[in-house]
């Protein structure tokens, strides 16, 4: 009897020290150590808390096996763990991934939104499923009631609604979700990952939650590769202070594009694009556009709020994925001349 009250409370107070460092550790962390990424764990067919324990922290979902296997046996649910396909993140405490684990398979199924889209894509995929229409999206997505819930989004509001705050993920959806809801989990997730830090260091930057957005949607559709998102990001900050036009393509691309071709992003602009009279045309306004252009993804809000030190001004296309970066326009001149066929 003494040995069970022994056990009990060592497995107590193991478990209360992992979740108050877990939780202290998601306070003192950067912006960008603090995980985000959803992904799909499967618990298979008659597997045990142990076997779940270990494939859990191969996906990196947990730190440690034990406090788990602990955690399990302290809430005596060691056979209520059930198969089945699980959304899960490691920024989740062990707690909820316990009771995640004990849900089972449901009739949903899964949308993934990708970094970058716009809302009328995010729309589409919906609309591929079934179950929520791209009209009923594109009206919930300006439902006056999300201001009320949601603090980051911006006071004077968008006749794009909560574009750019679609958080790109992947999701679940049900028989019974609707287009309401389903905004409702996206809105949700772009609260978790904008953090306390990440809006500490937009204040630093002297920008709001919007123009934090709106930039990150630029440097979004702008970078291919994750390392150059900070470098982007200086570039339009710098041409901001400086007065200078943003002159970026993803704007024109965003002006231009539309229902009417069914074409979100055209490629290939032309000289007439360029000069095409929208206030998202930032060849032709100074200053940022009215709205996000796109949903962007935690790497490119890190990059706006923790930019590059760097007086770089331009960059250019190599045509691999990569840019190159010039403070001068003479220099950017030649480096058009040397990549741009």
């Amino acid at each position: 009897m003494i040995i069970n009250i022994v056990l009990v409370g060592f497995m107590s107070i193991a478990a209360f020290v992992f979740l108050s460092y877990s939780a202290l550790s998601h306070i003192s962390v950067p912006p960008q150590d603090v995980a985000y990424e959803t992904q799909v764990f499967r618990v298979r067919s008659g597997a045990s808390a142990s076997e779940i324990a270990s494939d859990l922290r191969k996906a990196g979902l947990i730190r440690n096996e034990m406090i788990f296997r602990l955690a399990v046996a302290r809430r005596d649910v060691q056979d209520k763990l059930q198969p089945g396909d699980y959304l899960l993140r490691a920024d989740m405490s062990l707690s909820k991934i316990v009771d995640e684990l004990q849900r089972g398979r449901v009739e949903e199924l899964t949308v993934t939104v990708i970094e970058g889209w716009r809302a009328e894509e995010i729309a589409n995929a919906l609309s591929a499923t079934g179950l929520i229409s791209a009209d009923e999206f594109m009206a919930a997505i300006k439902d006056e009631s999300l201001w009320l819930k949601y603090d980051f989004l911006p006071e004077e509001g968008s006749t794009r609604g909560a574009e750019g705050f679609l958080f790109p993920d992947t999701y679940r959806i049900g028989m019974q979700t609707t287009a309401t809801e389903f905004v409702e989990k996206m809105l949700d997730r772009f609260g978790e990952i904008y953090t306390q830090p990440m809006r500490l260091a937009a204040r630093s930057q002297e920008l709001t939650n919007k123009e934090v957005v709106i930039l990150a949607s630029i440097v979004e559709r702008e970078a291919q590769l994750d390392d150059e998102r900070p470098r982007v990001a200086a570039v339009f900050l710098n041409r901001l202070k400086k007065g200078m036009k943003l002159e970026a393509d993803p704007t024109v691309q965003y002006a231009v594009s539309g229902e009417s071709n069914d074409v979100w992003w055209k490629t290939g602009l032309t000289m007439t694009d360029l000069g095409v009279d929208s206030p998202y045309n930032t060849y032709k306004f100074a200053g940022l556009p009215p709205a996000p252009i796109a949903n962007p993804g935690v790497r490119s809000i890190i990059a706006v709020v923790q930019p590059a030190v760097t007086e770089d001004l331009f960059f250019v296309a190599r045509g691999d994925g990569s840019h190159a970066f010039s403070k001068t326009l003479e220099e950017h001149q030649r480096n058009v001349d040397r990549y741009v066929k």
